[in-house]
């Protein structure tokens, strides 16, 4: 086909009409006009090496760029084409390998995040973190200029959470995805938008209950007596013994299993009856880098049940003070600990999911010490002792918040009898010393 047909007269006199507009100038080149629009570019039209099929490719704007210079992009173009490579493809990858090389892509502010976080938490926290940005915000925004990121993108890649309702799968992901964003503005690489309201664009769900057996009311006979079933099939379950240990260690003391596979011996003060849960292992994992007055100020203690101090002592009996570690439940992985996932599968694994979970024994240790009263009616465990016990902070409303803040009492001993009070409903639900599951396990 003839090319180099057209010369600035020619598009000089394109004028705006009622209908589109294009003047060719041979071998695929075109200059276009869109009705009722006085902006003229240039535009190559081409059968595409890659999916076999006609495309369009603007060049530029007129006279911006000049018609000789929109030859010399048609040429290019060509060239690539000869070689089965589409040149708007390759256009885009360019782009793409510009912005990523001035580092305003959201993968790469993404990656500085993370990074930060590295310094401020544990890494069992620092991989869920990771886990939640690369499985829902990079794939699909990854590669997105942060300048170009709004509002509506956000909201569009984050739905297919809210339509599956992880209600807190998806609190995580839109305060990550916040903290990214905000870290581009900082840097002035992104418009300043208000992502605080970024998790208002969905409904407000109800987070699932951790399954666990009902033994409140009318059905605590019943329940209880399906809960030793259930206990009694997982711990038959071919399982490590010191994971059997993990798993009654937190059965017994309703502390979460992340803070129960990370205890050290350091943590434990085995004459004073006293477990100290450092802050930054236990749910409240702060985000913010703390000082050692900070973590002394947060650490919680609480007395430890005569059934986690036999099983604390049995830990000690069969040497199990590991010398490349401090933790009391060694793991051969990275961590130096046993994983919160290598406890919380077992009841998957055992074929019980659907019932029970490990954090659901909290669910029924509330539930139980809460319905314990006297014969005149009144509680036995007061509110504010068994929240202490379940190692939960101010909640609810604003004047309970305030209320925590200046509230510093302890509850030593009242805890010391609930605690007790729960463990020994563990223990009876469980039916054996630790030392004996110990034996059991370690026969088979």
């Amino acid at each position: 086909m003839p090319k180099n047909k057209l010369t600035i007269h020619d598009i000089a006199n394109l004028k705006p009409a009622a209908y589109d507009q294009t003047l060719s100038d041979g071998d695929c080149l075109y200059v276009c006009l869109d009705k009722h629009s006085d902006v003229k570019y240039f535009r190559m039209l081409y059968s595409s090496p890659t999916i076999h099929r006609q495309r369009k490719m603007r060049l530029g704007k007129f006279p911006a760029m000049s018609l000789a210079q929109a030859r010399i992009k048609r040429d290019e173009a060509a060239s690539l084409i000869a070689q089965s490579i589409d040149p708007a493809d390759y256009k885009k990858q360019i782009k793409q390998e510009q912005l990523e090389a001035k580092g305003n892509t959201f993968k790469a502010i993404a990656e500085e995040w993370l990074d930060k976080q590295a310094t401020l938490n544990w890494q069992s926290t620092l991989d869920k973190k990771r886990m939640l940005v690369e499985k829902h915000l990079l794939p699909f925004i990854g590669r997105a200029p942060v300048s170009e990121i709004t509002m509506q993108q956000a909201v569009k890649v984050l739905q297919p959470i809210a339509d599956d309702q992880h209600w807190e799968t998806l609190d995580k992901t839109c305060r990550y995805f916040k903290n990214i964003m905000e870290r581009a503005i900082d840097q002035q690489l992104a418009r300043d938008i208000n992502w605080s309201r970024l998790r208002k664009q969905f409904g407000r769900g109800v987070s699932k209950k951790r399954p666990h057996v009902k033994v409140s009311g009318k059905a605590y006979e019943s329940g209880t007596k399906r809960l030793k079933d259930i206990i009694s099939e997982v711990l038959s379950y071919n399982m490590q013994p010191i994971t059997a240990m993990a798993l009654m260690t937190s059965m017994y003391t309703t502390l979460r299993i992340g803070a129960v596979v990370q205890v050290e011996w350091s943590d434990i003060d085995l004459d004073e009856n006293a477990w100290s849960v450092d802050p930054r292992k236990d749910k409240f994992a702060y985000k913010k880098l703390m000082t050692e007055e900070d973590i002394e100020e947060k650490t919680i203690t609480f007395p430890i049940p005569k059934q986690v101090l036999q099983l604390l002592r049995l830990m000690e009996s069969v040497n199990m003070r590991h010398k490349g570690n401090d933790f009391i439940f060694h793991g051969i992985g990275k961590s130096g600990h046993l994983t919160t996932v290598a406890i919380s599968n077992i009841f998957r694994e055992a074929g019980f999911s659907k019932e029970q979970s490990v954090h659901g024994f909290r669910h029924i240790g509330s539930t139980l010490l809460n319905e314990q009263f006297r014969e005149d009616g009144s509680k036995v465990f007061d509110k504010d002792v068994i929240e202490a016990a379940l190692q939960h902070s101010g909640s609810g409303s604003d004047k309970d918040k305030i209320r925590a803040v200046y509230n510093e009492a302890e509850y030593w001993k009242p805890r010391e009898l609930c605690l007790q009070f729960w463990a020994d409903y563990v223990q009876d639900i469980i039916g054996a010393t630790p030392q004996e599951v110990w034996d059991k396990k370690c026969e088979a």
